[in-house]
Formats: C-alpha cells, sequence, structure tokens
C-alpha cells in the first residue's frame, strides 16, 4: 500500500511539472492556440482516464487559467468544445474544482456571445436568452452528490434568475 501511494504521489508531481510547464508555454510563450486534437489527448488522458479526482481537478484548474491568462492559447470554440466535453461529465460526480471550471467556461462563452454582462461575481445582468449551457448548471445544482457544488450551482443559478 505504501508503494502505491508513493507511486501515485510521483505521477502527480509529474503531472503537474508538465502541467505548469505548459501553462507556462501557453501564457508566457509566442501566441500559439491548442487545437481541438491536442485538447482532446489532454482532456481524454487525464479527464476521462485520469486515475484519481486530483488529476483531474489539476487539469480543470489549468483550463481556467490559460483561458484566463492567455488570449490566443484557447480559441472561442475551443472553448466552447470543452464546455461541451465538461457538460458531458456526470453531474452527480462533479468535484468543486470541476464544476469551478464548467461555472467558469459558461461565464466566459455567455460574456463572450453578450448574453449576460457581469459587473463583479456577484452583480450579473442576463442581457439575451437562451444562455448557452444553462441545462449543465441546473444539472449540477440538482443532481450533484457533493453538498459544495450543489450550494454554489444553486446561489449561481439564483444570480441568473
Amino acid at each position: 500500500a505504501a508503494a502505491l501511494l508513493a507511486a501515485r504521489a510521483e505521477h502527480m508531481d509529474q503531472l503537474e511539472q508538465r502541467v505548469e510547464f505548459l501553462n507556462f508555454c501557453m501564457v508566457q510563450g509566442p501566441q500559439i492556440a491548442l487545437t481541438q486534437a491536442q485538447l482532446d489527448v489532454l482532456w481524454n488522458r487525464c479527464v476521462v482516464c485520469g486515475s484519481c479526482v486530483g488529476e483531474r481537478d489539476l487539469i480543470f484548474r489549468w483550463v481556467e487559467q490559460v483561458r484566463t491568462n492567455s488570449v490566443s492559447a484557447i480559441e472561442p470554440e475551443a472553448t466552447r468544445y470543452l464546455f461541451r466535453r465538461a457538460s458531458e461529465l456526470s453531474a452527480e460526480s462533479l468535484s468543486p474544482t470541476a464544476y469551478a471550471c464548467i461555472e467558469y467556461l459558461f461565464r466566459w462563452i455567455n460574456w463572450r456571445e453578450q448574453r449576460f454582462a457581469q459587473q463583479d461575481q456577484s452583480n450579473i445582468s442576463v442581457l439575451d436568452v437562451p444562455l448557452h449551457g444553462v441545462q449543465t448548471l441546473w444539472a449540477a445544482a440538482l443532481r450533484t452528490r457533493d453538498e459544495a457544488v450543489g450550494v454554489r450551482a444553486n446561489r449561481f443559478l439564483v444570480l441568473l434568475h
């Protein structure tokens, strides 16, 4: 059991270093954008086939960081694609980090499409309906097993309505 824990810790350390390097390249490096195929490889390896929640959460945090800190690393259509992939995940088993990423992508897409204006985290004006992906938020609010996810999703839905 100790060897397994040590191997898992080593795996996570290696993955964190690689994701950190990828983040550095995407944010600090030349203006490059990941292709949908490249995002699929990352998503499939770390989210779909991830060995633990920590591995998946690392990728969710990375998506949010890169989308926030780089204009070109993840293009708008790729952002929509990642939201679609995240929406396919089981709402019952979303971690707080996974839900935070989904909410962030939801906010970014709907802001970009000028469907709502956001003055700050708790002051949103809906400008046009339907909001892209709102059903994903409802699924998280109604089906999650994680209390923190349910509370956060419910609060955000109240802000929207």
